[in-house]
């Protein structure tokens, strides 16, 4: 009888949502770590120095079979350390800084640069996944713990973390989601409603130093930009939310790829999921905006497919896509808006629905540069669609969906007929 091996026991594997984060990162040179930023390592991976040398695949190889067969660090350095010595990648060198054009001694790999590779690493890996489960699972365990570091040092920051409980939806997440510096072993734990009660969770208490930030100015680029206290700069992020987020976009392009028929029916259904409940609605309870900047902007441009863009729509907006995304910066505007400014009650699911038979069956379009206003009535009473074209005009989005008033519509239809009339476009005959 032939011997199991250890690739075929499922208990020896990792999770497979750690795997994917892995595999799908594309392998990037740089000369120094700020070059990537920490959006950009959720999709991109890579080794400091390692520009001009051939190891960066022989790394990534040993590292992926660091995550598949769980080794430890000993026997990852065994492997792959007779691989770089051979091929020049070990010890100090002096090499061309790509920015200055000077050359430089800069240390290579070592046994401590290893170490540091295989623990960022696996370490990212790993919370990546966590993250992938947690968001998966939420609505049976909604919250998050955080909980002590298992490191000798712990920072004070960390210290003053521990026993922090939110909602995972909670935008701090976007920031604060461990590891969050070199060498950090603070984790989480997801617990139900029931243990966040037990436990004294208090909606009102928000974790200490929050929206106390330091400048830190990237010495490769000289941008500078707020970074959360207590957090290193390069980890102030959360992979496995980054990659979440890409999850609309990849979905516009698989739906593109779908029959006219089959592609509304997708639409429908993925504005009846949880993903675009939470952008509709949740954000409602949580202000994102007294976070970082950066952090707003992570959270903001997380997007999911709301209609499909009629053929000559997408014709007059110069597009190929068919897909019109909704994100939640958008959808952050436009609640406090209506509940704000104009006092009413926030869109309902069908009011999201209505969006794909508006474009549809309107007759009334206004063109300006990248944008389409898409005039419609609706139950007796006039909607207007604002839909945005991205610079590169790979994307359209929802921008607004609103009433509007009588005499908006009676001014777009003038603009209308005006512009198809090859007038100035002000209205006039």
């Amino acid at each position: 009888m032939a011997q199991e091996s250890d690739g075929d026991n499922p208990f020896r594997r990792p999770p497979e949502e750690v795997r994917r984060f892995f595999e799908r990162r594309r392998i990037r040179p740089t000369y120094h770590w700020a070059e990537i930023t920490p959006p950009e390592y959720a999709h991109a991976w890579s080794v400091a120095k390692t520009a001009g040398f051939d190891v960066l695949e022989d790394i990534f190889k040993a590292v992926r079979k660091a995550i598949d067969e769980r080794q430890d660090f000993d026997q990852f350095r065994r492997e792959l350390e007779p691989i770089l010595v051979r091929k020049g990648w070990w010890g100090q060198k002096t090499v061309l800084d790509p920015l200055t054009g000077r050359p430089s001694l800069v240390q290579l790999g070592s046994p401590r640069r290893l170490r540091l590779i295989y623990w960022a690493n696996i370490r990212a890996a790993r919370a990546a996944g966590e993250w992938e489960r947690t968001w998966r699972t939420r609505e049976v365990l909604p919250y998050l713990l955080y909980e002590m570091s298992t490191a000798r040092d712990k920072r004070p920051e960390h210290l003053s973390w521990v026993g922090t409980i939110l909602p995972v939806e909670d935008p701090w997440w976007q920031t604060h989601y461990p590891p969050n510096g070199w060498g950090c072993q603070c984790g989480t734990r997801q617990i139900s409603a029931w243990e966040a009660e037990q436990k004294g969770y208090d909606p009102t208490r928000r974790p200490p130093h929050e929206g106390e930030t330091k400048v830190w100015t990237n010495r490769r680029t000289g941008e500078a930009r707020a970074v959360p206290r207590g957090i290193d700069p390069g980890w102030d992020g959360n992979p496995g939310l980054e990659r979440g987020k890409e999850a609309g976009r990849l979905l516009s392009g698989a739906l593109d790829a779908m029959p006219e028929e089959r592609r509304r029916n997708a639409v429908a259904d993925l504005i009846g999921s949880p993903l675009f409940r939470w952008i509709r609605e949740a954000l409602l309870g949580y202000d994102y905006r007294r976070q970082t900047e950066a952090a707003m902007r992570q959270l903001g441009s997380v997007a999911t497919p709301v209609a499909v863009l009629p053929e000559r729509l997408a014709q007059q907006l110069g597009v190929q896509t068919r897909t019109v995304l909704f994100s939640v910066a958008d959808a952050d505007k436009q609640a406090r808006r209506r509940l704000t400014r104009l006092g009413g009650q926030a869109l309902t699911q069908a009011d999201y629905e209505a969006v794909q038979a508006a474009l549809e069956g309107t007759d009334l379009i206004v063109r300006d540069g990248v944008e389409l206003e898409v005039h419609v009535e609706r139950g007796g009473k006039p909607w207007v669609a604002v839909l945005h074209r991205t610079g590169d005009g790979r994307e359209v989005y929802l921008k607004s969906w609103r009433r509007a008033r009588p005499e908006q519509v009676d001014a777009a239809r003038r603009t209308a007929q005006a512009r198809e009339n090859g007038t100035d476009g002000d209205g006039g005959e």
